[in-house]
């Protein structure tokens, strides 16, 4: 890519490695996280674009600040599908370190036991699973659309391993007070 040289302005080529777009209609913006050999990063768009895992994109867009969140985020304003390749190998993480943000933005996947399921109060979208590891503990959420998941309470003291995309800070439409979460497929 030809970036502008203004620090607002971006381009860039990498390989889709999860596409958080919502299924709900009425969502107004939507997400996928892209990595490569340099790092990785969160996108955002308003149409949810038709991306899978294993996609190599070119994205080109600006930075924009969101009113609500207080942070920057990158807003895709074109995008292309390069190529399709094979689907990106999550990075095995340690609790402790996931819960110190080292692995935002990045697949993951988190072994330990299910040792709580409940449906947000705030959102009743979403499900989460509080998942004790060896030494901390990680909350995993997905999407549910507000309907009882007996699947997951049956799961109660089940060691598991589960992979999704580690979210740092406000994630809109989910618990707020969670500073890092694993977003699961589907949520």
């Amino acid at each position: 890519c030809n970036a502008n040289p203004n620090a607002k302005d971006f381009c860039v080529e990498a390989t889709v490695t999860f596409n958080t777009s919502p299924k709900d209609p009425a969502a107004t913006m939507s997400s996928f996280a892209i990595a490569d050999t340099n790092g990785c990063a969160l996108l955002w768009c308003h149409d949810p674009p038709p991306l899978v895992p294993g996609d190599r994109v070119r994205c080109e867009g600006v930075i924009r600040r969101s009113s609500i969140r207080q942070e920057n985020y990158a807003y895709v304003e074109r995008y292309e599908i390069l190529s399709h390749g094979p689907v990106p190998k999550p990075v095995k993480a340690d609790a402790a370190a996931f819960n110190r943000r080292q692995y935002r933005h990045r697949v993951v996947s988190i072994e330990g036991m299910i040792v709580d399921s409940f449906q947000d109060e705030i959102d009743p979208r979403f499900h989460f699973l509080a998942i004790a590891c060896e030494h901390d503990w990680v909350y995993a959420v997905f999407r549910n659309d507000g309907m009882e998941d007996p699947k997951s309470a049956s799961l109660l003291g089940a060691t598991v391993s589960v992979t999704g995309l580690c979210e740092v800070g406000q994630v809109c439409g989910s618990r707020r007070f969670i500073n890092v979460q694993l977003t699961l497929s589907g949520a």
